[in-house]
């Protein structure tokens, strides 16, 4: 045998002998990933000089008060579970801050999170529930009116009109101009809003009011995925004496927390079992005992009614929410077929398709992002009770095994 026949035998030798290290090597679930959510910073809305709404007054607390409570407590939580997650404060005791440098401060630091956390107020004690905005065009008058309560702070600011230039709080060209911003965080901050509303609705019990858009400033002008969330309204007296509640200031935070979790799950491609802490399992089982009351109002069903024929995990691709109804094969639908819908208090929310592996799943939400619906997510039922895409995963792999 040559010597040149005699290498090549040598080399395919070796060849041979890495790739089967790596096919037997153990595979490590527990591995670390790259981290994509480094930096969070919480926002507590309002404070200082200035108080944010005053309630129903019966309480020496105002909004300022509150937000920073719940803020404290949802860094606290994140901490505690992600260590290697750096936790910002734009404030962590009762100081006033300008807009600016709360949105200043998220783009020095990088973040790749910012939250914003307020209480709601209205001239009338009957709305009650919890709503998180996104950037965005506000869809109706009473959006605009959010907007203009929360960046009317900057008024209370020395210079304003220098710091801000053609910014005015209470024009509605303003909103106008701040809808035209590039916003390429949208779809990771309707994401994470989204799972706000599902922990506050199904876990908290509050009214769940929806996922908006309007042009809030402090969100407007971060450079990565921003939410700002109203935590009830303090001019309904039952929510006010829940947000004055140290178990209420709990819970709504660690319904926070707990959404932050599921959206590192999401675009990190983490189990959620995998980023479960002990602390969660004690925290759950002390919410488990009581939830809290929802506040009486105008409600949306927790879950849509069970429909015996059909039972299984199956998944939908949401593609909208609508108040009004739609006829199935309305043209808003842009062709797609196999739409349902399933009404949740006054609201509609309409599906595409239906899946009953991951897979096949995120082959018909790519084909709704494909036909115009560009946020489109994947929701999961069992039968036809909605659940949490981690229950739906544990379920799909028990049945295949």
């Amino acid at each position: 045998m040559g010597r040149r026949s005699w290498q090549k035998i040598c080399h395919v030798g070796f060849l041979y002998v890495v790739i089967v290290f790596f096919l037997l090597a153990p595979f490590d679930s527990n591995a670390q990933t790259t981290r994509i959510v480094k930096t969070i910073v919480l926002d507590a809305g309002h404070g200082g000089k200035d108080p944010g709404n005053l309630g129903t007054k019966r309480y020496k607390t105002t909004e300022k008060d509150i937000t920073l409570a719940i803020t404290l407590l949802v860094g606290k939580y994140i901490k505690q579970a992600f260590p290697d997650i750096k936790v910002i404060y734009t404030r962590d005791k009762d100081v006033f801050l300008d807009l600016s440098e709360r949105t200043r401060i998220a783009n020095d630091n990088h973040a790749d999170l910012f939250i914003s956390i307020h209480c709601n107020a209205n001239e009338s004690s009957r709305p009650v529930g919890v709503d998180t905005w996104v950037m965005g065009p506000h869809k109706n008058d009473a959006n605009l009116r959010v907007a203009q309560k929360e960046n009317a702070a900057i008024l209370l600011e020395d210079n304003y009109k220098q710091k801000y230039g053609d910014f005015d709080p209470n024009s509605p060209e303003t909103y106008l101009a701040l809808s035209l911003r590039q916003n390429v965080h949208l779809k990771e901050s309707l994401l994470l809003a989204q799972f706000v509303q599902d922990e506050f609705r199904n876990r908290v019990g509050r009214v769940d009011r929806g996922v908006k858009q309007s042009g809030f400033y402090v969100i407007s002008f971060t450079t990565m995925p921003s939410i700002l969330i109203e935590t009830g309204f303090l001019t309904n007296p039952k929510e006010e004496d829940f947000l004055n509640s140290q178990k209420g200031r709990e819970y709504m935070a660690s319904a926070i927390y707990r959404a932050v979790k599921r959206y590192i799950a999401e675009v990190e491609n983490i189990p959620l079992s995998q980023l479960n802490k002990a602390g969660d399992d004690v925290r759950e089982k002390e919410e488990n005992k009581k939830k809290p009351e929802a506040v009486a109002g105008k409600e949306e069903n927790e879950k849509p009614s069970v429909n015996d024929k059909e039972s299984g995990v199956n998944y939908r691709i949401q593609l909208l929410v609508s108040s009004e109804k739609k006829e199935l094969n309305s043209a808003d639908f842009n062709g797609l077929e196999n739409i349902s819908v399933i009404a949740d208090g006054n609201l509609y929310k309409y599906y595409y398709g239906k899946a009953f592996t991951y897979d096949d799943a995120k082959k018909l939400r790519e084909n709704a992002r494909k036909n115009g619906f560009d946020e489109a997510f994947i929701v999961s039922f069992n039968g036809e009770n909605r659940i949490e895409l981690q229950e739906a995963l544990t379920l799909e792999r028990k049945n295949i095994n």
